[in-house]
């Protein structure tokens, strides 16, 4: 929680072990059958995981003072997860992943990879099925992974005809791209996954709300996956 709204639901087994030593804790974490529940899905661009230097915290610490007279002791987590889920009402995924979490306060890095394994979710009412795709931290301390995800739909009552829809880059700056068997242009694409026919135009809005949900799906399951490395 934070600030009393529920960030994340955790259920599931999991084993840790902690060295304490003058440098720092190292902590070593192995999940086991997790599942991670979201909360619903809000409409709304994807927001930067990063902490707002603009912003200062009443009650916490600013990151103007992170350094003045403070001594280090970092901590420095391992987390092993083979496979666990996370979902929320609009998607969900079976992921695998290898994380390497510093806090050195008020620092934080992330470095390793998430795989999903299998996932589906909805784009304009219809359920894409993942492919494949990774999530990799890349260890610096602005979180901002690199995205790969490719997922399809399979048009109903046409064999063969598939719609897919590929989301790569930073995730702060997405870039979303919709292909298909049937067509090449992006507005007849769009139209044959809402409506089953190329023949109807689409609009600005449906193609923008089209990427928001790609995007949206991405972002959901990158705040999933931290949940593994930032719970207190």
């Amino acid at each position: 929680r934070r600030e009393g709204a529920t960030l994340a639901t955790l259920s599931g087994l999991a084993t840790a072990q902690a060295d304490i030593g003058e440098e720092g804790v190292d902590i070593r974490v192995r999940t086991e059958e997790l599942a991670i529940g979201l909360p619903p899905s809000l409409a709304g661009s994807v927001q930067s995981l990063d902490r707002r230097r603009d912003v200062l915290l009443v009650a916490g610490d600013a990151p103007e003072l992170a350094d003045i007279a403070r001594s280090r002791f970092p901590y420095r987590i391992r987390v092993e997860a083979p496979g666990f889920t996370v979902a929320r009402n609009d998607f969900e995924a079976d992921v695998r992943a290898s994380l390497d979490v510093t806090y050195d306060d008020p620092d934080l890095s992330i470095g390793g990879v998430a795989e999903i394994t299998h996932g589906t979710f909805e784009i304009l009412g219809k359920r894409f099925d993942v492919q494949h795709g990774a999530i990799v931290f890349d260890g610096r301390a602005e979180i901002d992974p690199d995205i790969s995800v490719v997922a399809v739909y399979a048009l109903p009552g046409r064999r063969g005809a598939t719609i897919t829809v590929t989301v790569s880059g930073r995730l702060s700056n997405l870039d979303v791209a919709f292909s298909s068997t049937e067509s090449s242009d992006t507005g007849e694409i769009l139209a044959l996954l809402v409506s089953g026919r190329t023949s109807r135009p689409q609009d600005a809005q449906s193609a923008q709300q089209a990427g928001d949900q790609a995007a949206n799906f991405v972002a959901g399951l990158t705040a999933g996956i931290l949940t593994l490395g930032l719970q207190q």
